[in-house]
């Protein structure tokens, strides 16, 4: 018989008392249940089905590896997790991801479905320091922001929605460092490429680097940056869960 109890922030030091093993339960996690999709990624490639309605992300390229932490997707072109989202006038994505060796790279690509001239996506990339870049092909006045204090093997929540409705604008938000909104006076230029994790269709090299993704998170929507924050604040709770601390 199942049972749900409440676990209460706090130590209590009385080796009398039962101990429950972490085999014999399971957290009740909020999955972001009003996303389009929903990815807890790691350990095989059953974590490719969305945990919300059971979307499966196909492999595109090369095959990802799986660990206790995420998926690696492998780097160069056309490498990635490919949804069944097509492009649109609103749009979000979001996830958390390890910060890559950016040695030999200038970036790596998250998810979208950016191109040489269309569609949108976000990079974590590294200008002198670590930070988000979004690239929306046909707008106009989107610029890419670093951070101090960031390395290599820290994970980090990041996200961007676009809205084509009234202004054209586009949220971006990076962990508790970062959430603006830029506007710009041109549309983004539709691709027929479906979202995706990983880069799908961007093609510079310099952005071809291999990346771990911990979680993804897919809107057929643009979330404000309260909604976004609230997010990053869920999504912080459920990767401490899986021992993974989100900075």
């Amino acid at each position: 018989m199942a049972s749900i109890f409440t676990m209460l922030p706090f130590a209590v030091s009385n080796a009398a008392l039962p101990k429950l093993a972490a085999t014999d339960y399971e957290l009740l996690v909020n999955y972001e249940p009003d996303a389009w999709g929903y990815w807890n990624f790691g350990t095989s490639s059953a974590s490719l089905v969305d945990l919300t309605q059971g979307k499966v992300l196909t492999l595109a390229g090369t095959a990802p590896t799986y660990n206790s932490t995420g998926v690696v997707v492998a780097g160069g072109l056309n490498s990635g997790l490919l949804s069944d989202l097509a492009d649109g006038t609103e749009r979000t994505l979001c996830a958390v991801v390890k910060i890559p060796d950016l040695s030999s790279y200038v970036g790596a690509v998250v998810a979208g479905n950016v191109g040489t001239s269309d569609g949108f996506g976000m990079f974590v990339h590294k200008s002198g320091q670590y930070g988000i870049l979004p690239l929306v092909r046909g707008a106009t006045g989107i610029t890419g922001d670093t951070f101090a204090g960031l390395n290599v093997g820290n994970y980090v929540f990041l996200a961007i929605s676009y809205t084509q409705t009234g202004s054209n604008k586009l949220n971006k938000f990076f962990g508790g460092k970062l959430s603006s909104s830029i506007t710009s006076a041109t549309a983004k230029t539709a691709s027929a490429v479906k979202m995706a994790f990983g880069n799908i269709a961007y093609s510079s090299s310099t952005y071809h680097a291999p990346l771990e993704i911990s979680e993804g998170i897919l809107y057929d929507r643009a979330l404000s940056l309260a909604e976004i924050a609230a997010v990053y604040a869920r999504s912080k709770t459920r990767m401490a869960t899986r021992g993974i601390t989100v900075v």
